[in-house]
């Protein structure tokens, strides 16, 4: 994998063998979603988690993550009585908007840590959640086979896989892949694209197109929306949103 020039941009490395020191056998989404945590966890302003949320110029809890629950919902063409896993679901800026709409019991959310969704309990509000009753749990094998037998009609990861480590994030899509297990389940996230794959950030990863699609040889392909190429790091990148479904 290629890397941008600069030494000092990939500090995160550094820390992270730093942090092994004393957490033996702890992997990068450890590492870096406990120090993420504990700086939201003061009050810092974060683009997506904690409840300081600020994402661009919305600070507006309900309002950050608005747009991109439309989109997805809108992909997954989700109705109320569907059943909902996110992949990821850090402090619930997107799946409140799914709390709303879904029948209760019919989210599954999941993240590395549960300090980001605990956190997210308060964005959505207690009225909210005693109606959805979401289920929110922490990244294991347990879970997902918790939420595996969930059967959801639509899985979905979002911001999520550009800053996953290359170590991790195999095992991410396998998860991600085994849960979406129901004939006709809809799974979606969204990605950067680089050929050859590139590190073009401190926590920013891009990989071909063609790497995406192989992890997913089992689902269809119903849909890749491509953006613009921008400049990230050094390097013409492209978003994508892949939307992917289960054999009926």
């Amino acid at each position: 994998m290629s890397s941008a020039a600069g030494t000092d941009r990939w500090k995160a490395d550094e820390d992270f063998e730093e942090y092994r020191k004393s957490h033996p056998g702890a992997d990068y989404s450890q590492f870096y979603t406990t120090r993420t945590a504990a700086m939201v966890r003061s009050g810092k302003q974060h683009n997506s988690l904690g409840n300081n949320i600020v994402t661009g110029e919305i600070g507006e809890f309900w309002e950050t993550g608005a747009k991109q629950a439309q989109r997805l919902m809108r992909l997954g063409d989700v109705q109320p009585s569907h059943r909902v896993v996110e992949y990821g679901c850090g402090s619930l800026r997107v799946a409140g908007h799914f709390l709303k709409l879904l029948e209760p019991g019919n989210f599954f959310g999941l993240d590395v840590i549960a300090d980001f969704y605990e956190q997210g309990r308060a964005n959505v509000g207690a009225e909210l959640l005693a109606k959805a009753r979401p289920r929110l749990e922490v990244i294991s094998d347990e879970s997902v086979a918790a939420a595996a037998e969930f059967r959801p009609d639509y899985v979905f990861a979002h911001s999520v896989v550009i800053h996953v480590h290359p170590d991790i994030l195999p095992k991410m899509f396998a998860n991600m892949a085994r849960i979406a297990s129901k004939p006709g389940a809809i799974l979606a996230f969204n990605a950067m694209i680089h050929d050859p794959a590139v590190r073009y950030a401190n926590l920013g990863w891009a990989w071909p197109e063609s790497y995406y699609l192989g992890h997913f040889r089992d689902f269809k392909v119903l849909k890749i929306e491509r953006g613009k190429l921008t400049d990230k790091g050094g390097y013409q990148v492209g978003g994508a949103m892949f939307v992917f479904q289960r054999a009926a």
